[in-house]
């Protein structure tokens, strides 16, 4: 339903259209929902798994990486997150270390609660399925259900155990409501069911095997397996509703599966049979269901193609499979071309969007690394790439252009890495992930962390003196790390740290290491200069605040990346960030804010100004707009105007504001953008020991404001919210013109 405040918006683009794409989306249109019809109606009569049990002569799924790398000091954590996840317990978007099962009571999303359904008493016969499942895929579920240990509890895959809202099994998948109701989540059923946490578990596996606490880790993993796939038939449900979802979900089984076999893990023969008809079943719903709308695509279908990728990869040899994998190596280097910049940032202008892609494409591009030649000749006739050469592994897949690019994706990574060790938040922030291999975390008491985040109000599953673990999910080293994997340059492995690990799983891909295989990722335009005279700004209304503090631009470098939009000083005691720039996904701006101009600063490793996050998506459209909106930002607006419409869609931004670079340098930047009532223009000065921010409008009638302040509380990660720094009582910073931000970060 189009509501008023689009209405305009639509009619404007419906004007725009030629006679002829009118009638030809309007017959687009009309077939999507006849095939929809029939294809519901099919799936109601027929089991939708491809696979029934014991079927297929075979069901052995490749090994393709083997032990993972130790990591540093990790095994304690290791061990107790383990301990978490066989006890069900997950800290999802916000949830906090949450126990979750069928008739759970939730904490509900600021007062929006949802009952949460009855509890269930499961039965090896999966009598306790009836009523749930559809008819048709009922007896195939009570067969998979019945492999399941018997002290198993089942985990509520369905359930926003947020909110506490619960999406039914039986509905199919094209059906499935997205946001059927305020605080109502289905980014949590989504992440829950990406099962990033089974490799985990692979990883703790190995540190303990052979023991009996060893094969309680394989059998758990077993277990959630076939807890998933009984209650989740193929298109049926919420778990199958978002393709992206189901391919990160299938590439995280796949590297579980891989690390447990590798590490000695025995599974037995039904449970590989369900296992690998399941994989299958994964790899024909992402090619039925590619999310590609009109030439449109971002990093879903980059997901799309990665997670049938792995599905190909390990599935047994055949036709079909190899044509899956022929395609999947084609799109990959296809995206990677036209979602990433020469500069190596991504094209959806946000920073932690840019981590999750660049994730996709650095282990993707590792897993084809280490397929068999035989696998690579095998791929579909008629394919334009090369077949490896010269025993170096399938490396010579590749151009040269698109190992800078991956090269130049870290480098992006490590620029906009503020002091505190995080990426700075430009664009929205939904923590998104491929793998959590080796995750890093603080630790503080339960009652701590109660009393600073929002999103934790009323929470009582551990006892407040217990350590709570608090994951830093802005931490980007572990990225950086990955792609070292294929480079071994010694800035990376120094940025990297205590993340190394990373590096050593990717290069165990690689036949022989690709080190230093690219030049150009290091003689980029990052330090690009935009030439130019910053004029005397008119007396229209100017704000000139004055940041000093001695030594401040000793030792001064900046890093300019123009199509991303992001502009960038650093010394030692300064860390300045600038966004000037498109909003991205072709202009869409599906996960840009209205931040034109605004600034992250810190000085002396304190935070003086910085982006307030994103929180949540559909749950709340209200907060949702609200920190997209140019209030939220510390960048020069007019009173009562946003630059770019955020009416549209929640996943879209009118692109009226234009920013442009107009001065770039050493010493100085200037940047201006378009607001329908002339354009707004930031200056910033760097001197020797200060900076000076000057703000100014071509219209003397201008009601310009100049923010230096969120005026949203602080989100570090989706789901998290701070408290008010005033409630906490801690120590002002001293630089700050706005409240203090807290040093503990996520």
């Amino acid at each position: 339903m189009v509501g008023m405040k689009n209405l305009r918006h639509v009619l404007v683009r419906l004007v725009r259209l030629t006679p002829r794409l009118l009638v030809r989306k309007a017959l687009r249109r009309l077939g999507s929902i006849v095939l929809k019809r029939r294809a519901r109606r099919t799936d109601s009569r027929s089991p939708t798994s491809v696979v029934t049990l014991g079927a297929g002569d075979n069901v052995e799924l490749t090994v393709i990486w083997g032990s993972p790398a130790p990591a540093a000091d990790d095994s304690v954590l290791l061990n107790r997150l383990a301990a978490h996840y066989v006890d069900h317990r997950f800290d999802i978007l916000g949830s906090g270390w949450t126990i979750v099962r069928h008739g759970m009571s939730c904490r509900g999303v600021e007062g929006h609660r949802h009952p949460s359904g009855p509890a269930v008493v499961s039965d090896l016969g999966g009598h306790w399925l009836e009523g749930r499942i559809n008819q048709a895929n009922l007896a195939h579920s009570k067969e998979i259900w019945a492999l399941v240990d018997a002290d198993y509890i089942p985990i509520d895959w369905h359930l926003d155990f947020k909110s506490g809202y619960r999406w039914r099994e039986d509905c199919w998948y094209r059906d499935i409501k997205v946001a059927p109701g305020l605080g109502v989540d289905i980014k949590v059923p989504w992440e829950l069911a990406r099962m990033q946490h089974l490799p985990q578990l692979a990883r703790a596996y190995v540190l303990v095997a052979p023991t009996p606490d060893a094969d309680r880790l394989a059998r758990e993993f077993r277990n959630e397996v076939l807890d998933f796939i009984a209650t989740n038939p193929p298109r049926y449900g919420v778990n199958w509703a978002c393709t992206m979802d189901v391919g990160i979900r299938v590439a995280n089984w796949l590297i579980a599966y891989d690390l447990f076999r590798a590490a000695g893990a025995v599974f037995d023969h039904p449970f590989r049979s369900v296992f690998a008809g399941c994989v299958r079943d994964h790899a024909i719903h992402i090619a039925e269901n590619l999310e590609w709308q009109d030439g449109l695509r971002g990093n879903h279908y980059l997901a799309n193609i990665v997670g049938l990728l792995f599905a190909a990869a390990y599935l047994p040899d055949s036709t079909k499979v190899n044509i899956w994998l022929g395609f999947a190596v084609q799109q990959l280097l296809a995206e990677v071309d036209h979602q990433f910049h020469e500069e190596g940032s991504n094209f959806e202008a946000s920073t932690v969007y840019h981590r999750l892609s660049a994730e996709l494409v650095v282990y993707a591009t590792a897993l084809i690394a280490a397929l068999p030649t035989d696998r690579v000749s095998g791929m579909r006739p008629g394919m334009t790439i090369p077949a490896g050469e010269l025993g170096l592994s399938n490396a010579s897949l590749f151009p040269e252009s698109y190992w800078a690019k991956l090269e130049r994706m870290a480098e992006f990574t490590i620029d906009v890495t503020g002091p505190d060790g995080n990426v700075i938040q430009i664009g929205d922030n939904d923590s998104g992930r491929l793998f959590k291999l080796y995750p890093t975390y603080h630790e503080l008491p339960v009652s701590m962390a109660r009393d600073r985040f929002l999103n934790l109000e009323g929470y009582d599953q551990l006892p407040d003196n217990a350590g709570y673990l608090l994951e830093r999910v802005r931490d980007h080293r572990h990225l950086v790390a990955a792609i070292n994997g294929f480079f071994d340059r010694k800035d990376f492995a120094d940025f990297a740290g205590d993340q190394r690990a990373e590096s050593e799983f990717v290069r165990r891909s690689v036949v022989a290491p690709l080190l230093g295989l690219s030049e150009l990722g290091r003689t980029k335009s990052r330090t690009a200069i935009v030439p130019g005279k910053i004029p005397i700004p008119p007396v229209y209304r100017s704000l000139q605040p004055r940041y000093t503090f001695p030594g401040l631009c000793d030792g001064l470098v900046s890093a300019c990346y123009q199509s991303f939009g992001i502009y960038i000083y650093r010394s030692p005691l300064l860390f300045l960030a600038i966004r000037c720039g498109e909003n991205g996904l072709n202009g869409i701006g599906a996960h840009a804010h209205n931040d034109q101009l605004s600034i992250e600063l810190w000085i002396n490793g304190q935070p003086i100004m910085v982006d307030p996050g994103t929180y949540l998506y559909t749950a709340l459209p209200g907060r949702r707009n609200a920190y997209r909106s140019v209030e939220a930002h510390s960048g020069p607006r007019l009173a009562g105007r946003e630059p770019g419409n955020l009416e549209i869609d929640l996943f879209a931004l009118g692109n009226e504001a234009q920013a442009r670079c107009l001065v770039f340098d050493r010493s100085q930047f200037l940047g201006c953008y378009s607001t329908g009532q002339g354009r707004i223009y930031r200056a910033v000065a760097i001197c020797d020991d200060s900076i000076q921010i000057t703000d100014w409008s071509e219209k003397a009638e201008s009601d310009l404001v100049s923010s230096f302040g969120p005026v949203v509380p602080f989100s570090g990660a989706y789901g998290w919210i701070e408290r008010p720094e005033a409630d906490l009582q801690l120590a002002p910073t001293p630089y700050c013109l706005s409240r203090p931000i807290s040093s503990l970060r996520i």
